[in-house]
């Protein structure tokens, strides 16, 4: 991928973006791959070497890994207060004032002889055990198809959690699909790993919150800590899933993007019924509607009309190469 820096963002965002130390392992798809759209992985696969984006289209991946980078660290051994190391003698310091921690109080210390040691309590790593498993990536196969996920947090319990760092409106919108089907996914790999999955949750974090809106408005967010319970599937459907995904992946032919993976807006539109037209951007949000509107006597259509494809006009990495987005712009130019 080439890295551009069309707005001259500071030396050390590029240097930052362009050492990503992400790994997907060994492994021919990761969980969150799996998800995306078949075409826009094989394109990106075939043109990595000519896909083009800028560093201020990259800028929220660099938040997101921050924050996680922070929330995995293991907790801080009390004994040694992080360092890693205590000194010989500080055993026999029964009350914590009288140890060791300034300067001139270690070098007292070391004039009684004694030395700097390994904490025997961390074993010189200046954290502690917990029991739970943080960005550890797991393996398993599935149709001959090797996958791979790092969940965030994985608890001795079998509860999984994954953090997102999204906007308000997201966390507005409820369980996002993809969502309930990436960390699915996970507790697919971890059964497969002799591992249980207990519970699944996604814990959001608001990047635009905002303390006077939550207080002046009861549907807003109260905090910019968010938590939402995932449904965890039976294994059977989490089975079906999975080898769904791996099929439309692997196919020999390129599945087109479906309107709801190119983002479509108002793409459906609800006629009838004796109510004004409606525009959703998805299916189920038009089928939805009908629902909570049937009456009877009442009789309804869904319409598909011309949408606007937000992915592909901005945020799809491969649309340049993308012979569906480009077959459509042809066809909107012969138009004119």
């Amino acid at each position: 991928m080439i890295l551009t820096n069309n707005w001259r963002a500071p030396d050390a965002f590029v240097k930052a973006i362009e050492g990503d130390p992400y790994s997907k392992g060994d492994a021919d798809f990761s969980a969150t791959e799996l998800l995306k759209p078949p075409q826009i992985v094989r394109l990106y696969n075939e043109h990595e070497d000519t896909v083009t984006t800028d560093v201020r289209d990259e800028w929220w991946k660099l938040l997101g890994k921050g924050v996680h980078a922070i929330l995995e660290q293991r907790p801080k051994c009390e004994q040694c207060y992080g360092t890693g190391e205590c000194w010989s003698g500080e055993a026999t310091h029964e009350l914590w004032w009288e140890r060791p921690i300034t300067t001139w109080d270690k070098f007292k210390a070391w004039t009684r002889g004694d030395r700097c040691v390994p904490c025997n309590s961390c074993d010189g790593t200046g954290l502690i055990d917990d029991g739970k498993v943080r960005e550890q990536r797991f393996f398993a196969e599935c149709g001959g198809v090797k996958i791979s996920g790092a969940m965030d947090l994985l608890g001795d319990d079998g509860a999984v959690t994954d953090y997102k760092v999204t906007s308000v409106f997201t966390i507005q919108r409820g369980l996002k699909t993809d969502w309930e089907q990436q960390l699915n996914i996970y507790a697919w790999l971890l059964k497969q790993n002799d591992i249980t999955v207990t519970s699944l949750t996604i814990v959001g974090l608001c990047r635009d919150w905002i303390k006077s809106r939550a207080e002046a408005k009861a549907d807003y967010p109260q905090s910019p800590i968010v938590s939402i319970k995932v449904p965890l599937w039976r294994p059977e459907r989490q089975d079906d899933f999975v080898a769904g995904r791996v099929r439309v992946h692997t196919m020999e032919n390129t599945i087109p993007c479906t309107p709801e993976e190119r983002w479509a807006r108002g793409g459906y539109t609800v006629l009838g019924g004796g109510l004004k037209p409606k525009s959703f951007d998805t299916m189920s949000e038009a089928a939805t509607y009908i629902n909570t509107k049937q009456k009877p006597g009442r009789t309804f259509s869904i319409s598909e009309g011309s949408a606007k494809f937000v992915r592909c006009e901005a945020w799809c990495p491969v649309s340049d190469h993308c012979p569906q987005w480009r077959g459509e712009a042809n066809e909107q130019s012969n138009r004119r």
